[in-house]
């Protein structure tokens, strides 16, 4: 009967742990990590096996500096590492530097597109002296022109 409890339909892993505990059975040394944490924060509902799974999609999280990572990612390397021993080791990166440059400069500068806005990061990064490493399949953008700002007309005929 005792193989019976180790089946998943008979209690949770949670449960099992803090019975094994409770019973001596496993050491304080020997407790897992994950079981202080989900005994002070225990989740909504019971993870048992025959929970119903939710049909809500969840809900997309992006934020508004996402846009330039995901620019920086694909224009930029990223040769730093970061020191997860310091608490700020990851404000050294340049992709941090790059989006709290952007921050900056969209907030003083309103009206600019983001690709204008792109070129002005990556000039002021460079005057400041960060080394930014451009893949070589991606060449450095240039504002736009005139010509790709005004609407063309369509209708009129080449002379």
């Amino acid at each position: 009967m005792t193989s019976l409890s180790r089946l998943q339909k008979v209690g949770t892993i949670f449960t099992r742990t803090r019975n094994l505990i409770r019973s001596g059975v496993m050491k304080d040394a020997d407790k897992p990590l994950w079981y202080e944490v989900m005994a002070a924060f225990p989740p909504l509902e019971e993870p048992t096996y025959d929970r119903k799974l939710s049909t809500e999609f969840p809900r997309e999280i992006l934020y508004e500096e996402d846009k330039v990572r995901a620019y920086f990612s694909k224009t930029f390397r990223n040769k730093n590492t970061i020191d997860l021993n310091r608490q700020d080791g990851f404000k050294q990166t340049t992709c941090y530097k790059f989006i709290t440059k952007y921050q900056e400069l969209s907030k003083s500068s309103q009206g600019k597109s983001d690709k204008e806005l792109f070129i002005d990061v990556e000039e002021a990064l460079t005057s400041d002296g960060v080394i930014l490493h451009r893949f070589k399949n991606n060449p450095k953008p240039t504002a736009p022109t005139n010509s790709e700002t005004e609407p063309s007309n369509p209708t009129s005929e080449p002379s």
